[in-house]
């Protein structure tokens, strides 16, 4: 429940300087990559190289929309 709620208010602080749709995609898409590292880390889970290829576009996505997006002015 903790980590929930520590997500959630990092969510919340990203929103106030980027756009809500960017910051949601970001959040979701590290996410996604999170659990899977922890599935393979701890469940000991296997990855195929086009499983981890499609995660490595996860991740290039989020930095690419995260680098292009436009700032809020404060």
């Amino acid at each position: 429940m903790a980590g929930y709620n520590v997500c959630f208010w990092l969510l919340a602080f990203a929103m106030t300087r980027i756009p809500m749709g960017v910051a949601y995609a970001v959040w979701s898409g590290l996410a996604i990559v999170a659990i899977a590292a922890i599935g393979w880390i701890v469940f000991r889970q296997n990855l195929t190289l086009a499983q981890t290829g499609f995660m490595a576009l996860i991740l290039i996505g989020a930095i690419g929309l995260n680098l292009t997006t436009v700032r809020l002015v404060d």
